[in-house]
């Protein structure tokens, strides 16, 4: 018999009437693993009913569901200032590109590259979509090394300052 699983421990621990409990009991003399899992579980039982349960606080439910609307509005804050923040670094970006002519040249070549390569690509499938696919996947790759690009030289340059 495989391992039984924690659920048919505990299910073994808890129910004396379980059907599946005499395969598990075979299994529990043979095996020391399943034997001490066993064991944890009694002594979370004992843990669990020793322990005096005091009751919550009239208002208990009450702030903890204020807290989680606090988190939960805090989260969408941070969810819309960090979505903004990489539209801006994405047009800004592109801004560098635009406006370095290196870069342009070579966005431009690679482009129209890919443009090429997605016009083959629907005349030997036939199906747009995976041309798709290539630009957008192609044009991110791009944006990504430039983001990639830009913190590098970030870092060099603050590294130099700081070092001076």
């Amino acid at each position: 018999m495989k391992h039984p699983t924690d659920n048919a421990i505990q299910s073994y621990l808890h129910d004396p009437g379980s059907p599946e409990r005499a395969p598990i009991m075979d299994h529990l003399k043979n095996c020391p693993d399943c034997r001490k899992q066993l064991l944890l579980y009694e002594r979370l039982k004992e843990l669990v009913v020793s322990s005096s349960f005091n009751s919550a606080p009239d208002n208990f439910e009450t702030a903890v569901m204020a807290r989680i609307r606090s988190r939960l509005q805090q989260r969408r804050v941070t969810d819309i200032v960090m979505t903004a923040t990489a539209m801006i670094g994405f047009v800004f970006i592109g801004l560098i590109i635009f406006l370095t002519p290196q870069l342009k040249h070579a966005a431009a070549e690679y482009l129209m590259d890919a443009w090429q390569y997605a016009g083959k690509l629907i005349t030997i499938t036939g199906d747009p979509s995976d041309a798709a696919v290539v630009l957008v996947f192609g044009v991110g790759l791009m944006v990504l090394f430039g983001l990639v690009d830009r913190i590098a030289i970030g870092r060099l340059r603050s590294a130099t300052s700081s070092g001076n």
